[in-house]
């Protein structure tokens, strides 16, 4: 995976600038779970540049802490959201699932 390959790179962009205060954006890209930065992988000034894959870490990190004004989008292959909250086609949250066990409740998360 590149930079190349981070689907309405430009929108989401033109959102964090109009909404800088209340849109935060972290682009994870990787192959793998701990792989390298490639060359002119960098933060900006409308998001943050990570590699390797989303998990507990990055999210605990990065992401507005569970709050009944926040919502948490996620899209990904089918194996992340087994581990991030449980199957697309579920609203609840899995139990021991990574969003599950930070606090998030099913009405704070947007399966994609």
């Amino acid at each position: 995976l590149s930079k190349d390959d981070i689907l309405l790179a430009d929108e989401l962009s033109a959102f964090a600038k109009a909404a800088p205060d209340r849109l935060k954006i972290v682009h994870v890209i990787g192959a793998t779970a701990d792989a390298a930065r490639p060359d002119g992988w960098a933060d900006t000034d409308t998001y943050t540049a990570e590699t390797g894959w989303v998990d507990e870490g990055k999210i605990s990190k990065y992401a507005f802490p569970p709050a009944e004004d926040t919502l948490m989008f996620v899209c990904g292959v089918p194996g992340m959201y087994e581990i991030m909250c449980g199957p697309r086609t579920e609203k609840e949250l899995k139990e021991g699932s990574v969003l599950q066990k930070l606090g998030y409740s099913a009405e704070m998360v947007a399966k994609m």
